[in-house]
């Protein structure tokens, strides 16, 4: 009979379990639940990041994705909402409508909830796309400030889709079919997403107030005015009232950042105030995520992420960037997500706000990241959703990795055209490469030699100095500094095949010094190994390691010449690649092209460049 009972239990710990989990899995929210915490259970991207994917659409995507059941969901300015596949990218299906989608899917039973700025609120089948139903959200009213980049993502509990409108409601519709159960009037636009807890509905309008809406009564239970109410606009000729930022949850607080400037803290039963943290004027867009009994905030004209002390208020960390911070942390296993409008998504330490990696993209950063199986999604202003996967391992080596540049002024033949070469120099200099001329750059590699620290040199002047390079011989320093911990960048032909006279003209070029030099066969002399200006067409590797798009190459070699190949030409030659010379991998000679004339994307050249560098 003991044994029966035990059976039996363990069969409706199963059940219930089972029956849990399926609610989990039937509902997936903006910013990760209804409380918009936007933390994940999920593990981490801790070092090395590589490219999963990059799904590229034909309009920016400020929308924040969704994962459900293997797929991504999120919209984009071209008027799509998109479904892809999980793992590849691939798409699914996409379903158009008459405005940008700027808002964030929400899934539940089955169904997609999200808006569009044709203002409508839309149902689709979340398998297939097909439209169940959509519900007008009205006419918007006046506001005259602009930077209305979002509008109200949808928060479905109980069957019940909450969201917020441009013409001043908060609405509630039934989930199944559309109608119209509700809606309070708070008489500005409500962009903020609701959050929702024991029964109270909490957003924020953009006359500076939020509200607490008790959803049995459908009547407030308090409004909280910040100091954006009281502020005369028309003084500072840009916005200061505004709760753009999403209310968010935390026992017994409500926390929300203002364009005024401040994060609120609020209690939540009394709508009295806590505290508030002042920003000196940077809007507060970001939505407040917790960590612990911290909250984590990034800031526009303040440039900084920072965490705070919840019943405190106490700042724990801050960490500058060089631009405007608009996207909602993600938190997954003690690492903070984000983006800047530097193009910069960043990875840090949820305790002490250290970066634990970055990674360079097209354009600036609206959406805000979601991790899922170890991949943290998100989108940019550059039309691509990005799919970030990595190591779950922590590098103590990141900090101590060397990256420069070397250029400087010379009257050697150019490979580059129209300052191409200073505009490459520029670039990783601001990206924090450290500049180096031909004496530095010998020290800088002997220093490396002799302390083992990994390291990367881009050469934006496409030549190799005398100070590192003597052909004569089989020791001289480059060959040697090869054969460590190091990357050696080219971003145009191998100028050791130049053949220059005293004055640095270029009287010929010989392929077979370069051949001899770095054990490459190019095929020939001259034109037999330069074999024409060829495009060539990324292979699986060099997706992986951030390249994008094809570029018009040369001299490219058979791929038993090199260690990986990133890039194939119409050939089917290893056009972009690396050698390695007996170091780590990911070492050695880097063979990528920049075009000579017009330069572009040279954020994809750092990621591969720096691919794997502890």
């Amino acid at each position: 009979m003991k044994n029966r009972l035990t059976i039996l239990s363990l069969l409706i710990f199963s059940f219930l379990a089972l029956v849990n989990n399926s609610t989990l899995l039937a509902q997936i929210q903006f910013l990760s639940n209804p409380r918009h915490t936007s933390v994940f259970e999920e593990k981490a991207v801790l070092s090395s990041p590589e490219v999963k994917f990059i799904f590229e659409t034909k309009g920016a995507v400020r929308s924040t994705p969704a994962v459900y059941q293997n797929k991504i969901y999120f919209g984009s300015g071209d008027s799509f909402l998109y479904c892809l596949d999980e793992l590849t990218g691939n798409e699914i299906w996409k379903f158009k409508t008459d405005g940008a989608v700027t808002s964030s899917p929400t899934i539940a039973n089955d169904k997609v909830f999200f808006q569009s700025k044709d203002g409508f609120l839309y149902c689709l089948n979340s398998t297939n796309g097909k439209l169940i139903w959509k519900f007008n959200l009205g006419k918007e009213l006046a506001y005259k400030w602009e930077f209305d980049y979002y509008v109200s993502s949808a928060t479905v509990v109980d069957n019940v889709v909450y969201t917020g409108s441009g013409d001043g409601n908060l609405y509630a519709v039934n989930s199944s079919n559309g109608k119209l159960l509700w809606k309070y009037f708070v008489g500005s636009r409500v962009r903020s997403t609701p959050a929702i807890a024991e029964g109270i509905v909490y957003f924020g309008d953009n006359a500076g107030k939020l509200y607490a809406i008790d959803l049995k009564s459908n009547e407030p239970k308090w409004v909280y005015e910040t100091d954006g109410v009281k502020i005369n606009i028309e003084e500072f000729l840009f916005d200061r009232s505004a709760l753009i930022s999403s209310p968010t949850i935390h026992e017994d607080v409500v926390l929300v950042g203002s364009r005024e400037g401040v994060l609120y803290c609020v209690n939540r039963e009394t709508g009295k105030l806590n505290w508030k943290y002042d920003h000196k004027m940077s809007w507060v867009i970001s939505t407040p995520a917790i960590y612990k009994d911290n909250v984590i905030v990034g800031t526009s004209d303040g440039h900084f992420v920072n965490s705070l002390n919840i019943k405190t208020a106490n700042e724990n960390w801050r960490y500058k960037t060089k631009t405007p911070v608009w996207t909602t942390m993600a938190i997954a296993s003690g690492v903070v997500y984000g983006g800047d409008y530097s193009s910069n998504f960043f990875a840090l330490s949820a305790e002490t706000g250290k970066e634990l990696w970055s990674f360079k993209i097209g354009d600036r950063i609206h959406s805000s990241p979601v991790v899922q199986n170890g991949v943290v999604y998100f989108g940019s202003d550059d039309g691509c959703l990005y799919a970030i996967g990595g190591s779950q391992q922590t590098s103590d080596r990141h900090e101590k990795s060397k990256k420069v540049v070397y250029w400087e002024e010379s009257k050697i033949y150019n490979y580059f055209s129209n300052k191409t070469d200073e505009f490459i120099r520029d670039y990783f200099v601001r990206e924090g490469y450290e500049l180096l001329d031909a004496a530095k750059l010998k020290t800088f590699m002997q220093d490396r030699m002799n302390d083992r620290l990994p390291s990367v040199v881009v050469f934006a002047k496409n030549f190799f100095p005398k100070s590192v390079v003597n052909d004569s011989t089989k020791t001289d320093l480059l060959r040697e500094f090869l054969k460590g911990d190091n990357r050696v960048v080219l971003l145009g032909e191998n100028s050791l095949a130049y053949i220059q006279d005293q004055s640095g003209k270029l009287t010929e070029l010989d392929y077979r010094k370069a051949a001899k030099y770095f054990g490459i066969d190019y095929g020939g002399e001259l034109t037999e190994a330069m074999k024409g200006l060829t495009p060539s067409y990324l292979t699986e590797e060099g997706k992986k390691i951030g390249l994008r798009g094809f570029k018009i190459t040369m001299a490219g070699v058979n791929a038993d010449q090199v260690t990986t190949v990133y890039a194939k030409d119409e050939n089917g030659r290893a056009a972009s690649w690396i050698k390695n010379y007996g170091g780590p991998a990911n070492s050695g000679l880097v063979q990528l092209w920049v075009d000579r004339q017009t330069p572009s994307a040279l954020h994809t050249i750092k990621n591969a460049v720096e691919f794997g560098l502890k």
